[in-house]
């Protein structure tokens, strides 16, 4: 329904999904580098509510070439989770947990792009606005950043060993046990 309420061509529309998709492609390694500088976790927050921003823009917006620059920022946004997530996961489990705790984050993003797609064409359905789909799937980044934003402020990043890095682990299992499904 998009491609109607725009007046697209098919290859219009391939430009959209080539914008999103080659920001986010080309935007993870500078993002990465910036979130080696600073903090991961904040990274990740500014990420996810910047993406569930840009799925609100994406829901009132007007016009083919309104959608391009949006799609653009999303998919810069979009690079910064999947890249400093693996790292911060990466730098707070010992070597011995680090593979389990990798493949659970591996398979969150995985169911998440399995459940998504049909609860974003469910929402759009049910309603009958493609539009609606965005702003239902708005709204788990922006939750899950905001989360990510209060663990940050409530347990500040700091390098771990020993004894103490295991306790950041159970730390951040939990904190991915809150933000995982939103995500």
């Amino acid at each position: 329904r998009t491609r109607e309420t725009f007046a697209l061509d098919y290859a219009q529309v391939g430009l959209l999904l080539s914008a999103q998709g080659l920001a986010l492609g080309f935007g993870h390694l500078p993002i990465s580098a910036l979130a080696d500088r600073v903090s991961k976790r904040l990274m990740i927050a500014v990420g996810l509510i910047g993406v569930g921003l840009t799925s609100l823009a994406i829901s009132f917006s007007a016009s083919f070439w309104q959608l391009i620059p949006i799609l653009v920022v999303a998919g810069l946004l979009a690079a910064t989770y999947h890249a400093p997530a693996s790292a911060f996961l990466a730098g707070t489990y010992l070597a011995a947990s680090r593979g389990k705790a990798l493949g659970m984050h591996v398979i969150g993003g995985s169911l998440a792009f399995a459940i998504a797609p049909p609860l974003a064409v469910g929402a759009a359905g049910w309603s009958g606005n493609w539009r609606n789909g965005f702003l239902v799937m708005a709204v788990f980044p922006l939750i899950a950043g905001v989360m990510t934003l209060y663990l940050l402020w409530r347990q500040p990043e700091q390098v771990a060993s020993g004894a103490r890095q295991q306790r950041e682990q159970v730390n951040a299992l939990r904190a991915l046990g809150a933000i995982g499904p939103l995500v």
